[in-house]
């Protein structure tokens, strides 16, 4: 399971497709949950590794709760692919 965390914009289709392709299970997670939330979320679908976007986490100053998500996860932004 992948925990994809993208606003719901193309590059959020293209990465969930992209998922699906490589018969890995994309885990939609809401940026507007909360810290906590997204954490039991990452939890309760076993996800090991999260995608998300350095401009995204920027622009929705999501630096916090990215931080506390690398504690337990593995982040992965889409531009270092």
């Amino acid at each position: 399971h992948v925990g994809v965390l993208l606003p719901t914009v193309n590059a959020a289709a293209v990465t969930f497709v992209a998922l699906q392709m490589q018969n890995k299970v994309p885990c939609m997670l809401n940026f507007s949950a909360g810290e906590s939330n997204l954490l039991h979320a990452c939890r309760i679908a076993t996800v090991k590794t999260v995608l998300t976007s350095r401009s995204f986490i920027e622009k929705a100053k999501l630096e916090s709760v990215v931080a506390a998500i690398s504690e337990q996860h593995k982040v992965i932004y889409l531009e270092d692919i």
